[in-house]
């Protein structure tokens, strides 16, 4: 064979043991000197040469000698290494400061087009790797918190999922993915150990989960089906150690879910589950006593129980209070609001308050508006509609009650000062107007209820008003208006004719009033009126406004007594004002219950002719008094006072005794 420069020949059949007889050609064996029991192999005889190592490629000339020149001079071999080493740190550190620059997209870019110096060396293309590695690192991670199904999905699939682009890109690059895929594997196995601790903490909060609904839902359960509370957190109670051993929940945090039902009774009310949850006594597990005895949720349970007192404290002096209310707004539907007094309850610290009755009333009258309002909603479809079906519901709750209304007569009372204030450009206010609209609507069902809450100038001026509407003379509801300021403006500014005509007025109304022979056609006129004051002064402040209106003192007069007998009926020798409300039977039912009370109380010494009623709170209220002096004819009598309550259960019992009159009558025959 020829010889090559810088290479020797080799013989391998001197390497053989015992081969120093036998150096020439082996043969190749043949069926005749094979002996079976012995086979071996063998090989052809080959001549081969040792060659030194080849330059990687990218090496220069010089490079490639001192490699070959390496194993005879140690100095040699020291300058390439030192030379390798400097290279490739040159090569990194480009890298470095190159993706410290770049957002995690550029990176990639720049990692697929080789655009950063250092990257064509092996140290450049495993930082790549590294840094390529660590990018998908941060969006697996992330994903994983997010994406990600901890209770039962699959991590390595998902990783597979993630880093599928990066294997399809850069798979071809060996030193590249080397890097890249110690850094995942890391990362791989730290996301595998937290998805076996992800998926056995799920797995232990379902079963948490579960178990807490199902005490929640069962203790909701027995507690509607009348359960004691007690015995109801015995049964909870007595599942711990089942729990323990088949669900593996363990015992504290039985206790921890015990604390929680514990507050949600508390919250929903169950004031005595929650207590009994906090005060059972367990005699069994590590944790004996009651979750208030607890060492470590003790401290929030005793919180927990002090809260449950405070909110039970809190519920009664608001029981207390609301039932207060509660019994005003019945009192009010009842037509008997006007005689409740002060009452007392207690406040947050535990401490009687006082409730006068007028601030009871005003709590009554803003619920009064609040439950027409809720009426009006449910009755009415028509979002249109619901405003007057409430005003309606407002004014038979009001005008039955005899309550004041808050808004209504705030605006009543001041119409005059408005209208005071606009007198020199003579406009009437539109607030006025309103209150003018709600007077007269008012005044349809019951002249009292606006008699009794309407301040005294403001009933004179409405009522001015309305009898210049009703004249005719004031044309439009302006022009009634500035009438009735003209009619109830200060006296004193008055002229002296007009004066000298309201005096003889007066005159003349006093002797008709007093003295039944000055009028005898009077309604009044065969006896002196059990109320004449009243007659007396309505009589003259109608005949007064007529004046006004032109018409001279007879005719004033009598215009007046013709409004006052059209407004007013005579029940047992007084006047009332008249109210639609009044039952057609009240002055029969009146005069039989007077005559019952007469009967009722002898010892009082009263005759029927001695007694008559006087307006208790305007709308549905009677007092009995004597005719004499107007004065209660007895406090102490359970029965001096009554309402169209009392008149019913009256007109009821008549009934019943002419049914079993007729029924007696016809069972005789």
């Amino acid at each position: 064979m020829a010889r090559l420069p810088g290479l020797r020949p080799i013989n391998e059949e001197s390497r053989r043991s015992g081969g120093g007889q036998n150096r020439g050609r082996v043969h190749t064996p043949s069926a005749d000197n094979i002996r079976v029991p012995g086979l071996s192999p063998s090989a052809s005889p080959v001549d081969t040469f040792a060659r030194p190592e080849q330059a990687p490629i990218g090496s220069n000339g010089w490079e490639s000698l001192a490699k070959s020149l390496a194993s005879i001079q140690p100095s040699i071999s020291n300058f390439l290494n030192t030379q390798a080493a400097e290279r490739q740190d040159d090569d990194v550190t480009a890298v470095r400061q190159a993706f410290l620059q770049k957002s995690p997209e550029d990176v990639r870019k720049a990692i697929r087009e080789g655009s950063v110096p250092g990257l064509t060396s092996l140290a450049g293309r495993e930082l790549a790797g590294e840094r390529l590695a660590y990018d998908r690192s941060l969006q697996i991670m992330s994903a994983y918190q997010t994406d990600f199904d901890r209770e039962t999905g699959d991590i390595d699939g998902f990783i597979r999922d993630q880093i599928k682009d990066d294997l399809t890109e850069f798979g071809g690059d060996k030193v590249l993915m080397s890097a890249y895929t110690k850094q995942i594997g890391n990362l791989t196995e730290k996301l595998r150990t937290q998805s076996v601790d992800d998926h056995s903490t799920f797995e232990m909060e379902r079963r948490q989960g579960d178990l807490f609904e199902k005490w929640s839902s069962k203790s909701t359960f027995n507690r509607a089906e009348g359960m004691a509370p007690a015995e109801v957190a015995a049964g909870m109670f007595g599942e711990f150690t089942k729990n323990q051993e088949l669900l593996r929940v363990p015992f504290q945090k039985q206790q921890e879910m015990m604390l929680q039902l514990a507050d949600q009774a508390a919250t929903r009310g169950d004031y005595d589950l929650a207590k009994s949850i906090l005060q059972h006594e367990r005699t069994d597990g590590p944790y004996k006593g009651s979750l208030m005895t607890d060492a470590k949720v003790g401290d929030t349970a005793s919180k927990l129980f002090a809260r449950i007192d405070a909110d039970q404290t809190k519920e009664r002096m608001a029981a207390d209070e609301e039932n207060l209310y509660s019994q005003g707004v019945a009192a009010a539907e009842a037509g008997s609001i006007q005689s409740i007094g002060d009452a007392q309850v207690r406040d947050k610290s535990g401490d009687l308050k006082t409730i006068t009755a007028d601030s009871q009333k005003k709590e009554v009258a803003n619920r009064l508006i609040t439950k027409a309002a809720e009426e009006a909603a449910y009755r009415e479809k028509d979002p249109e509609k619901r405003p007057a079906l409430a005003r309606r519901l407002e004014k038979e709750k009001f005008v039955g009650s005899g309550l004041e209304h808050p808004v209504w007569f705030k605006a009543m009372n001041a119409a005059p000062g408005q209208i005071n204030l606009n007198a020199a450009t003579g406009e009437i206010p539109p607030s006025a107007k309103d209150a003018f609209d709600t007077y007269l609507d008012l005044y349809k069902d019951s002249p009292q209820y606006l008699a009794k809450n309407l301040n005294k100038d403001a009933l004179e001026f409405f009522e001015a008003a309305r009898i210049a509407e009703e004249v005719g003379n004031a044309g439009t509801p302006d022009g009634a208006l500035r009438l009735a300021h003209m009619v109830t403006q200060d006296p004193n500014q008055m002229d002296e004719a007009l004066k000298l005509k309201y005096e003889s007025i007066d005159n003349a109304v006093n002797s008709a009033v007093s003295n039944s022979t000055g009028w005898v056609d009077w309604a009044f006129g065969k006896q002196a009126a059990g109320n004449q004051n009243f007659v007396r002064t309505e009589i003259v402040r109608l005949a007064k406004q007529y004046a006004l209106l032109g018409k001279d003192n007879d005719e004033a007069i009598e215009q007046a007594r013709q409004t006052f007998e059209k407004n007013h009926i005579n029940v047992a020798g007084s006047y009332i004002k008249n109210d639609k409300r009044l039952p057609a039977d009240f002055e029969p039912l009146v005069n039989q219950y007077l005559t019952e009370f007469v009967e009722k109380h002898k010892e009082l010494n009263y005759d029927i002719d001695d007694l008559t009623i006087s307006q208790g709170n305007g709308t549905g209220a009677y007092f009995i008094v004597r005719k004499s002096d107007r004065m209660p004819a007895s406090v102490d009598a359970d029965d001096w006072n009554f309402s169209f309550k009392q008149l019913d259960e009256l007109r009821k019992r008549n009934r019943d005794q002419k049914i079993d009159e007729v029924t007696k009558k016809q069972n005789e025959r």
